[in-house]
C-alpha cells in the first residue's frame, strides 16, 4: 500500500530522468573527424564520436571520399542539418541526428572539402561539437525535475517507513 501511495511520484521521477538522459546523449554529440590523402585522388577518413565527452563510440570509416555536404530535414517546425561525407559507395553522416545550426555544419563541409581539393595538405583533424550549447539546458532541466521527483518519492518512503509522516 505505501508503494501505491507514492506511484506518481516515482513514475514521474523515471519518466524525466530517463527521457531527458536519452535526449541528452542524443543532442550533446563530440566528433573528431581525421583525414588523410592515400593518394592524390583517394582520400580516407575517420569518424570517432562520443557523447557528453565520456562515451565514446566505435570508430567509423568513410573510404574513397569525394565531398562533403550540408543534408537537412525539414518539417512544420523548420529545418535541422548534419554534415554527410560523400563516397562512390554511399554516403556516411559525421552525426547520426540532425540538429539546427546550418553555419556550423556549413563550416565543416567547407574544411573537408578545401582538404579533399588540396592533395598538398596531408592531414585534416576536425573536432566539432554540435548539439552543445545552451540547447543542452533543455534535456538538462528534464534530468533535475526528474531526479527531485525521485528523492521526493525516497523521502516520502523513508519518512513513512520512520513514522514520521501520516
Amino acid at each position: 500500500m505505501l508503494f501505491k501511495t507514492y506511484y506518481n511520484t516515482l513514475v514521474l521521477g523515471l519518466a524525466f530522468t530517463i527521457g531527458g538522459l536519452i535526449f541528452l546523449l542524443i543532442a550533446a554529440q563530440r566528433i573528431n573527424l581525421t583525414c588523410r590523402h592515400a593518394e592524390p585522388q583517394y582520400t580516407n577518413c575517420v569518424i570517432q564520436s562520443d557523447w557528453l565527452g565520456y562515451f565514446p563510440q566505435p570508430p567509423r570509416s568513410a573510404d574513397g571520399v569525394q565531398t562533403a555536404q550540408v543534408t537537412d530535414s525539414c518539417d512544420s517546425d523548420g529545418c535541422t542539418y548534419r554534415v554527410e561525407l560523400i563516397t562512390a559507395y554511399g554516403s556516411v553522416p559525421l552525426t547520426y541526428a540532425y540538429s539546427s545550426g546550418y553555419d556550423d555544419k556549413a563550416k565543416v563541409a567547407n574544411r573537408v572539402n578545401t582538404f579533399l581539393g588540396d592533395s598538398s595538405q596531408p592531414e585534416l583533424a576536425i573536432r566539432a561539437s554540435f548539439g552543445f550549447g545552451w540547447f543542452v539546458l533543455i534535456p538538462l532541466l528534464f534530468v533535475l525535475i526528474g531526479l527531485a521527483a525521485l528523492a521526493t518519492f525516497v523521502a516520502r518512503i523513508i519518512l513513512k517507513v520512520l513514522g514520521w509522516q501520516r
